[in-house]
Formats: structure tokens, sequence, C-alpha cells
């Protein structure tokens, strides 16, 4: 940069001390602004001082309202703790840099992309048919065993199912297969006492789940009234078949239907193996089993 004559304000070469115009004292100018060390453009307050510098006049006073050399123009919004950037840098001039807004405020950062799960249920055909497959052979399993407790439960409790013997057909129709824990398993010896003859008589033979036999005699009467002397009639049978000075107790009550109406005796023989006898309306009904086998097939029968 060239220096001025302090006097007359020539320019003078570079090193003069002395101007060659009026012999005045040559003033060193400093570097300038514009051209040493340079980090920032010069704004219009800058260059007002260069000028009145090399004129050796004093910069004026910034005026009310001016526009600063930097930042944005006055009531320009800016983004707190943001300076505005220069001219050319990205951003509108008076606001803050255009950054999107990010998932953790405004910044750099942009939200991550939504990833759509391609995860899908099924099972396949296989799969499918397989699940089928259990879930019918589970619920097979639970009514198989709703089943045999219902016909447990039915064919043991006292007296639940009982009800008056027919009063006409075959002896055959009323015999069981089952009776509680007791199976058929073939037909029995007969009363043979003409005491007890009738037209129609049956000996069957049941045996328990522990192989247990239980004899089982029915004989059909004429009237109920000829039925019910029937149980004195085989006591005294019972009493002149066991041996002599041998006792036995004999217990006799009413015994109920389901709807609770009484329709028959029963007669309980204590002996070894035990008895117990019973009429149902024309039925004489008796049973021989060790004990106590004898009074549960009495409280299992339906009749």
């Amino acid at each position: 940069m060239m220096a001025r004559c302090t006097r007359c304000g020539a320019e003078a070469p570079a090193g003069a001390s002395i101007c060659y115009q009026c012999g005045g004292q040559v003033a060193q100018a400093g570097p300038s602004p514009f051209e040493v060390g340079r980090t920032q453009p010069a704004g219009p307050a800058q260059m007002a001082a260069a000028r009145a510098a090399s004129a050796g006049m004093q910069a004026p006073p910034p005026q009310p309202g001016a526009a600063p050399a930097w930042g944005p123009a006055p009531g320009a919004w800016q983004a707190p703790g943001m300076a505005a950037p220069p001219p050319g840098m990205g951003g509108a001039p008076g606001y803050g840099p255009a950054y999107p807004q990010g998932p953790m405020g405004a910044g750099p950062y942009a939200a991550p992309p939504r990833r759509e799960s391609n995860l899908k249920l099924g099972c396949g055909v296989a799969g499918c048919v397989g699940v089928f497959l259990v879930l019918l052979l589970v619920a097979g399993g639970l009514y198989y065993v709703m089943t045999q407790q219902r016909d447990t439960a039915s064919e043991t409790s006292p007296s639940s199912g009982r009800r008056g013997a027919p009063q006409s057909g075959s002896l055959k129709s009323i015999v069981k297969e089952k009776v509680g824990p007791y199976r058929l398993v073939g037909n029995g010896d007969t009363i043979s006492d003409d005491r007890l003859r009738s037209g129609d008589s049956l000996g069957l033979k049941y045996r328990s789940d522990t192989g247990v036999d239980v004899k089982h005699f029915l004989v059909v009467y004429q009237s109920e009234s000829e039925a019910r002397d029937m149980p004195q009639a085989v006591i005294e049978i019972i009493r002149e078949h066991i041996p002599a000075g041998q006792t036995f107790r004999v217990t006799s009550g009413p015994y109920s239907n389901r709807e609770g109406e009484v329709i028959g005796t029963k007669y309980h023989v204590e002996l070894e193996p035990e008895l117990v006898i019973w009429t149902n309306g024309k039925l004489l009904a008796v049973v021989e089993a060790p004990a106590p086998h004898a009074v549960k097939f009495f409280e299992s029968v339906p009749y």
C-alpha cells in the first residue's frame, strides 16, 4: 500500500520518509484489514474506519438503527445460541442454518426410516393338520374320562338308579352286563328248593375288578304278596344248611327308589359269605358274596 504525506496528503512510494511534493514527513500506513490476516469479510463499519484512517480522519459513530457488521438485520429472528453464518455459507440471511428437525431436536439429524416387519404367523398345511389332530385327540380323551366318571358314579351310588321291577316280560330283560364294579361272567347256580320255585328264575355270576365272585339269584312270582313271603323261606333254607350250632344275625328294613318311595324290604344275613335278600314288586332277589361285596352289589343294582 502507498504511504501518504501528512501535510498535503499526496501518495509517496513505499519506504519514502519525505514527501516529494511538499517536503513534508510521510506517514507509513499499517497493513490494510483487506489484505493482511483477514479472517472474515469487512463490513461497512470496518471499511469506513479504514478510509478514515488512511485520510487521517476519525471514523463516524454508528448510526442508530443501522445494521451491525455481522448478524441478521434488526428484527430478524435468530435461533437461540446460534450465530448467523456469513453470506453464501448456507441458510437464509438473518436465520439459522436450514437443518431438518431430527428426533433429538433441531440439528443435523434425521429420523431413521421405519422398517416394516416381514414376520408373518403361519403353520403351513402340515402344521395346521397336526395341531387339529392333537386337539381332536385331547377332546376325545376328555370326553372318554368324563363318560367313565359319569357311568361309575351312576353305577356305584347307593340306590341312585333303583326303580320298580317290571311287572311283565322276561327276567333276562333286566339283567345288566355291569353292576357297579362287578361284571357279568356267566350263568350261575339256580335255586333248586321247591319252596322257592316259580314260573321264571335265573342264576347269574358276577366278578369284581379284584377277582371276587358274586352269586345272584332272581325269581318272579305271580303276585307281590307271594314275593313278600319268600325272604323268610330263604332264611329258613339257610338255617337248615349251616353247620349245627352256628348262628347268624339278620337285619331288615324297607328300601326306596330314586323318588324316595318305598318299593320293598331288604334282609341282611350276616354270615360268611354274607347274603342280602330283597323284594321288589313280584321280584325276589338274592346276592351271596364275601363281605362286604354282597351289600355293595345290592347298593349298585337298578332294581
